[in-house]
């Protein structure tokens, strides 16, 4: 089992969007994205297959 100390630790100190990478392995990266309540999303479509959790609010 790997332990992710920071798994719960979610945006940056000024409020801006933040991505963390938090596990790399050959076949699999894991990473949270936090968003501000209000505020796009400047990703641009990528090939990687993803999950999203929404944890507050919604998501479109």
């Amino acid at each position: 089992m790997h332990i992710i100390e920071e798994a719960a630790r979610f945006g940056s100190a000024d409020g801006a969007a933040d991505y963390r990478e938090r596990l790399r392995s050959p076949g699999l990266s894991l990473g949270s994205y936090s968003i501000p309540a209000g505020a796009g999303d400047p990703q641009q479509p990528h090939t990687e297959d993803e999950v999203y959790i929404c944890l507050q609010g919604r998501a479109t």
